[in-house]
């Protein structure tokens, strides 16, 4: 199991990694986790070729479930993800995805390859729910979840709220 280096606040990906955690530990899962920080911090951005350049690298890695909370709404990037993913769906890869916060149409969420998930502040731990035709036809997701999580990070529980990611 691989959590990025401590840093002065936990990181999205190590908060991620807590949340998967905590509802595959006591279903004996044993799971290998890889953070690929695809964002700079600066500038809040990433680049289209480093995204597909790790869905290669889970591809050749052979992973089995890939969680994705990163996404773009450009629609000149869709087509090149989308023919990654198609890749990875037939190959037996469940790709999980956060909708965009901003509730608009992004990939890889929307993609028919993916599971698409976006947060409901009404469920709780670990509810989910299958979205109706009608809201799946309008968002392009598949269910809505808790982003609630009471968790541990650095030995001090946390309570962590709404967001995308976090209920993917």
């Amino acid at each position: 199991q691989h959590v990025p280096a401590a840093a002065e606040r936990a990181g999205h990906g190590e908060i991620c990694y807590q949340i998967m955690r905590k509802y595959l530990s006591p279903m004996n899962s044993t799971f290998y986790w890889v953070n690929i920080p695809l964002l700079s911090w600066k500038h809040k951005r990433g680049r289209l070729l480093e995204l597909l350049n790790a869905l290669k690298y889970c591809e050749a890695a052979g992973v089995s479930l890939i969680h994705m909370s990163i996404g773009t709404d450009y629609y000149g990037d869709f087509a090149p993800i989308e023919e990654a993913l198609s890749r990875l769906f037939h190959q037996g890869v469940i790709v999980v995805a956060a909708a965009n916060n901003s509730n608009i149409v992004a990939y890889p969420a929307c993609s028919p390859y993916t599971i698409g998930v976006v947060s409901n502040p009404t469920l709780l731990d670990s509810e989910y729910a299958v979205l109706s035709d009608y809201e799946r036809n309008l968002k392009q997701l598949d269910f809505a979840a808790s982003s609630k999580h009471l968790i541990r990070l650095r030995g001090a529980a946390k309570m962590i709220s709404h967001s995308n990611s976090f209920a993917a």
